[in-house]
């Protein structure tokens, strides 16, 4: 039994769009190139199976167990080559201009407006460079987003834009080595990458971050409204009008986080906001946490107010109001959330009880 003769054309499409376009060491003549792939027989429809793309059968959090479990056997399989019934190796040939001894680790991600394919290119048994292929409009921003965003971040925070070819369209950029940092709560190695995105010499305004988050209450229904002017007054009346400009990554959670040489790095930096106030990535770091334990709610004051490394990067920052920073960020959150109520309900909960304006009245 075979994949879906469709999808096993837009899986060589890509394939072939990938190396084809790779980089600049293409050579004249052509040649065949063969890659092995894996169907996948859970379902009664065989698909291709691929890294990052696992089926719905088994959903999962970034920390739960039986996702741990899944990929430790997957794992076992294939480093045995075990023979079974859930796999078997099938292999096409695409026609290259690009020399053969290029090797790829090439993941599709999930089906949708965000969907990308992302190739690890290696040299040598090492990972040197990460090839982005957008597959749709949205995708397509992002990416351009992360190459600019890319060029303004300070050195040694993330990786190296190599090129932005909007023609292919394709994003190139090196790889971040080094291990997933999993720590859970915020640490000294957190502060000394995060203390790198401080711009010292600027500031950011209570009435610029208003203007940043530009909401009207009157637009939203009328159970938010309430929610939202409380959160605003409260941004407009802090007591603190001016605080240290920051950069922000957007998505600082542990899986986009690495940990290489004693230091922090991070990737994925679509969501990045260069000119932001401080707290935010922690906020986010915290809160996204919550929210892929299946948390119901966050106390995120406690949490800023119970960790001495939080408290040294306050210090830093000079920031002394911070009620207002995190009505920021749960604002920023919640627009879009409650605009289209399908994009993450549960994370829409999450951040409007976090926001318990009774208390900070």
């Amino acid at each position: 039994m075979k994949p879906d003769i469709k999808q096993l054309d837009s899986f060589k499409a890509l394939l072939t769009k990938l190396i084809n376009h790779t980089d600049s060491r293409a050579t004249v003549g052509s040649s065949q190139l063969t890659i092995t792939y894996y169907v996948f027989y859970m379902n009664k429809k065989p698909s291709i199976i691929l890294p990052n793309k696992l089926p719905k059968k088994f959903p999962f959090t970034p920390f739960s167990f039986k996702r741990r479990i899944y990929l430790f056997l997957i794992t076992i399989f294939f480093r045995l080559k075990l023979p079974m019934c859930l796999f078997n190796a099938q292999t096409i040939r695409i026609d290259t201009h690009t020399p053969t001894k290029l090797s790829f680790i090439i993941l599709v991600g999930n089906e949708g407006p965000n969907q990308n394919l992302t190739a690890f290119e290696y040299h040598k048994g090492q990972i040197q460079t990460i090839h982005k292929f957008p597959l749709h409009v949205n995708a397509l921003k992002r990416a351009e987003s992360e190459a600019n965003n890319l060029l303004e971040i300070p050195n040694s925070t993330g990786p190296t834009l190599l090129n932005l070819d909007r023609k292919t369209p394709k994003i190139q950029m090196s790889y971040v080595s080094g291990k997933e940092y999993q720590k859970t709560n915020i640490d000294k190695n957190h502060i000394t990458f995060l203390s790198k995105l401080i711009v010292p010499t600027q500031t950011i305004t209570n009435l610029e971050l208003l203007e940043q988050l530009a909401i009207d209450p009157s637009d939203f229904p009328k159970k938010y409204q309430l929610l939202f002017s409380t959160a605003i007054q409260l941004i407009k009346n802090s007591r603190q009008k001016n605080y240290t400009k920051c950069i922000a990554h957007g998505d600082f959670v542990p899986w986009n986080i690495r940990f290489n040489e004693h230091k922090i790095l991070a990737i994925d930096w679509e969501h990045a906001n260069l000119s932001a106030p401080p707290l935010y990535d922690i906020i986010h770091f915290y809160l996204m946490l919550g929210y892929a334990k299946r948390t119901k709610t966050v106390n995120i004051l406690k949490i800023i107010s119970a960790n001495p490394h939080i408290q040294s990067y306050l210090t830093m920052t000079q920031c002394y109001d911070i009620k207002p920073l995190i009505a920021f960020y749960l604002l920023k959150m919640l627009k879009p959330r409650i605009l289209n109520p399908n994009y993450d309900p549960a994370f829409k909960v999450l951040l409007i009880d976090c926001l318990p304006y009774r208390d900070w009245e």
